[in-house]
């Protein structure tokens, strides 16, 4: 079986498309949803999938903390002790936070 080589993935890279998973998995989970598709807003859908997410604290949310340089259980506190809101999850810019 053939060994798959990584050297030549960016980890700057990766660590900002985790970071961007996980700031829309939680923006997701928090925000009010909507029946229109395509809106700014998540579908129930998208709302209970992404709450899934977040809620399970399961090895692939561990994994994109991981990847973004996070701590899963210190992320997992700040949402379920609020500090998370569709309002303020638009301060977070991903770039900031991956300098």
């Amino acid at each position: 079986m053939d060994t798959i080589s990584y050297s030549h993935i960016d980890g700057k890279a990766c660590r900002l498309l985790a970071l961007a998973v996980l700031h829309r998995a939680i923006l997701d989970a928090v925000s009010p949803t909507t029946l229109v598709k395509n809106s700014s807003r998540p579908t129930e859908l998208e709302h209970s999938q992404a709450k899934a997410f977040v809620d399970r604290r399961n090895e692939d949310f561990r994994v994109f903390c991981d990847i973004a340089g996070l701590n899963a259980d210190q992320v997992f506190e700040a949402y379920i002790n609020g500090k998370f809101t569709a309002e303020n999850m638009g301060m977070y810019r991903i770039r900031e936070q991956a300098a």
